[in-house]
């Protein structure tokens, strides 16, 4: 059952549209909600009635502990959907607590607090909403790691589609990220995790954990105002990192506020896995290291828009690196491409943009010892990636802290046509057939003349040297 932005769900609303709700502490599952007793079973009695016929399961108020022992290597809260569909329901963050139980998290066990998983079959649609998921890391104090909330597909050929997570507050995990999506298919199909919605979510991260939202995985994701604290340390806010061989696209991060932590978004493609299509647009990054990166290793491929975005005090607004390619939105003041050149591997560094696009452009690179790896900038169009190029010369290669001026004839190969050497003296190359170096058209002489001045008129050549001028030098 796929969602629109305009669901809103009720038990009411729920009952009307499915027909179906199925309360955890009816009598017939036998949840408490206290706070003490493992309602583990009873809540998933409720989750199996309620999965066979695309129903939904309520949480009323109350705190519900959770334990997974029939699954320790999964979850606190293990949800399979057994090729159908699942929803909970609880009545609201401040109500409806789930909660992992204490000293739960095996010494180096990965245990999310609750899971979404694939383990027992496709999941067709998904969706919890209004309701605190506690990975209670307080008294789980082990060297094991409890994610607050997990989408996993699996390996083999079973896909999750259609998941909402709306309105729900992540708090006290465990070395762990607050939501994760999980793609462990072989071979990097990122569409078997597609149509993913994060909305309005409360993801509060003490100093030792790892990212508040994780993208490790899938397609079609919408990341959408929510609002992340406590994200301290580190790690990233917002976090697209897949792993090798699987890939991530189609990604819209906008309207989400960070409130404070070192960096707010981070995007990395590996090895087999570019992170494409990624827009990251309207969010408040108020961190103190890195507002947005972009970068790309072993030249995988990556793209995205950046939209107007608040970046705080960071130290670095935005940054790319590798062969990142992303398009700047016209509201910043025309569009900005950084890309990998044809002949060399680049590295961007863009400091300080603000959003009528001032501040400052640095490139760097992280090797040495070669005569093009200072930095580079590439002006090119789409046919020919690179008609003239500007770069330094690094330190170990002659001429090292040199500045080189490269362009290409129509039809020619790029070369360099002007260099200032390390001691600041500009060098033209020779005088051809062709063209001549150096040109200096005709104009009007200079009113107030200094010294050093040069020009020309229609009269010849003019020099002003030592408080007067020379010339003409005519033909």
């Amino acid at each position: 059952m796929p969602w629109s932005d305009k669901d809103v769900l009720t038990p009411q609303a729920l009952n009307s549209r499915s027909g179906l709700v199925f309360n955890v502490r009816e009598p017939a599952f036998g949840a408490t909600g206290d706070g003490s007793t493992d309602d583990t079973t009873a809540i998933r009695l409720a989750i199996t009635a309620a999965r066979a016929v695309d129903g939904i399961v309520y949480f009323p108020p109350g705190t519900y502990i959770i334990d997974d022992t029939t699954t320790s290597s999964h979850a606190g809260l293990l949800i399979g959907a057994n090729s159908q569909s699942i929803h909970l329901l609880g009545a609201g963050t401040q109500s409806t607590v789930l909660k992992l139980k204490d000293n739960s998290i095996a010494a180096a066990a990965l245990r999310p607090a609750v899971e979404i998983s694939t383990t027992d079959g496709s999941v067709l649609s998904a969706s919890i909403q209004d309701l605190t998921i506690d990975a209670n890391a307080t008294n789980n104090t082990g060297a094991g790691v409890s994610p607050g909330l997990q989408l996993h597909v699996e390996s083999g050929t079973k896909t999750m589609s259609d998941v909402l997570i709306r309105n729900v507050h992540i708090i006290d995990c465990n070395n762990g990220d607050g939501i994760i999506t999980r793609n462990d298919t072989t071979g990097g199909a990122s569409n078997r995790l597609t149509r993913i919605w994060l909305e309005g979510c409360h993801i509060d991260n003490p100093a030792t954990n790892r990212n508040g939202i994780a993208i490790i995985g899938g397609s079609r994701i919408i990341i959408k105002g929510n609002f992340l604290t406590n994200q301290a340390g580190t790690n990233v806010a917002i976090d697209i990192e897949p792993n090798d061989n699987q890939p991530v696209d189609d990604v819209i991060v906008v309207g989400n506020i960070v409130a404070d932590g070192e960096r707010g978004f981070s995007a990395t493609a590996r090895t087999g896995s570019p992170v494409t299509n990624i827009v990251v647009s309207g969010n408040v990054f108020n961190v103190d290291t890195t507002g947005l990166l972009f970068q790309s290793n072993n030249s995988v491929a990556m793209s995205g828009m950046i939209g107007s975005n608040s970046y705080g005090s960071a130290t670095t607004k935005i940054s790319l690196s590798g062969n990142a390619t992303v398009t700047m939105d016209t509201s910043m003041v025309g569009k900005l491409i950084v890309g990998e050149g044809v002949e060399e591997d680049s590295d961007v560094n863009i400091v300080g943009l603000t959003a009528n696009g001032g501040g400052q452009l640095g490139l760097f690179s992280t090797t040495s010892g070669t005569a093009d790896n200072l930095g580079r900038i590439n002006f090119g169009n789409p046919t020919d990636s690179s008609v003239a190029a500007i770069f330094g010369i690094a330190d170990g290669a002659a001429d090292a802290g040199a500045l080189r001026f490269l362009t290409e004839a129509i039809g020619a190969s790029i070369e360099e046509a002007m260099r200032i050497d390390s001691l600041g003296r500009v060098l033209l190359t020779a005088t051809t057939a062709a063209r001549a170096t150096f040109r200096l058209p005709h104009g009007t002489a200079p009113s107030s003349p200094v010294n050093g001045d040069i020009w020309t008129t229609t009269a010849g050549l003019f020099v002003r040297v030592n408080g007067g001028t020379v010339g003409p030098l005519t033909a």
